[in-house]
């Protein structure tokens, strides 16, 4: 399966970011999760390592249309973000070094899908890694079970009945795998077969599955004000 981004993101012109996480680990699975404010955590999140990947910091931010989220909250407190992350070290009086500079969101504005080609490709790319989690072991089993063939296009996945059930399951994994092939042959660092779903294991290359898990005790999604 090549996208069209395939070439700007083998070039380093592009990146893909892609942040999921599990609505039933022990940071999610609380009574009273609010799951609004639980999203706009993980935008934050999401942006930020973004923007310090490419080690920018101005932006402007075109979302879908989301009207449950808040983004000038978001853009508010990204706006007071470090661009790089606090070192502790004693610095002279008034001293303003690179690492007390903040990022800037100049625009944020809201974008209908269906006219953008840029937002369709992100929520495929988001599309995947939800399906490879959830069927990402039955993936793998058919993907192996299938005779050797010439890689398809991503068309040629698509064409035909998809109406069945089965075959519209058997075209996602072909999409997957083909898309873990294109990976594989421009050494991009997306794996499908290790964790049965697709992942990364070093965020600062061109794509970024990023599956998200807390990372202290502390580590909790927002609960609802009563």
């Amino acid at each position: 399966m090549d996208f069209f981004i395939t070439e700007y993101l083998k070039d380093n012109l592009a990146r893909v970011d892609v942040l999921c996480w599990d609505m039933h680990d022990k940071r999610n699975d609380i009574i009273g999760r609010d799951d609004i404010a639980n999203l706009q955590r993980m935008w934050y999140k999401i942006l930020v390592l973004a923007a310090r990947q490419w080690n920018c910091p101005v932006w402007n931010f075109y979302p879908d249309e989301m009207s449950a989220v808040n983004w000038d909250e978001i853009v508010g407190v990204i706006n007071k973000t470090r661009i790089t992350k606090p070192e502790y070290k004693i610095k002279k009086l008034f001293e303003l070094e690179d690492d007390d500079k903040r990022f800037g969101i100049d625009i944020v504005k809201e974008l209908k899908s269906h006219n953008e080609p840029l937002i369709q490709l992100a929520d495929i790319f988001a599309g995947m890694v939800r399906f490879s989690r959830e069927d990402g072991e039955q993936c793998v089993h058919w993907l192996d079970a299938q005779p050797p063939v010439d890689q398809l296009s991503f068309l040629d996945c698509i064409e035909g009945d998809i109406a069945a059930e089965t075959k519209t399951r058997q075209n996602r994994f072909r999409i997957i795998g083909n898309f873990n092939n294109t990976c594989k042959k421009y050494k991009m660092g997306v794996s499908l077969r290790t964790n049965k779903y697709l992942c990364t294991f070093n965020k600062k290359g061109p794509i970024n599955f990023w599956h998200y898990e807390a990372i202290h005790e502390e580590d909790r999604a927002p609960v609802k004000l009563m």
